[in-house]
């Protein structure tokens, strides 16, 4: 799995993420969502063209917080799973918070 997080500037609120295998659980002030990725089924996914290639986007919307913190979850044509995560920074954050690339886990 290929993880990015998507920075947005809260001076509030913090994101954790513990991931294991393909279920992501994010904490922020004290609530707790877990997301099984592995377990999403065909209904939950549309085709589409990301930087030319074909991909599979699964789209999550159930949570208990204000926000999604699933940005974007797709699979490419050979199944690995990429995953965008809300990632709230400062605005004294560093270029690496700002400007981040994608990570495998």
């Amino acid at each position: 799995m290929r993880i990015k997080y998507s920075p947005q500037v809260n001076d509030v609120y913090k994101i954790n993420y513990t991931i294991e295998d393909e279920t992501i659980a994010a904490v922020c002030n004290g609530f707790v969502n877990s997301y099984n990725l592995s377990l999403l089924c065909d209904d939950f996914y549309k085709e589409s063209v990301f930087d030319g290639e074909i991909v599979i986007e699964a789209y999550i919307a159930e949570t208990v917080f204000d926000f999604v913190p699933i940005i974007n979850a797709y699979r490419d044509e050979a199944g690995e799973l990429y995953v965008e995560l809300l990632n709230f920074i400062s605005n004294d954050a560093s270029e690496e918070e700002k400007y981040p690339g994608w990570l495998e886990v």
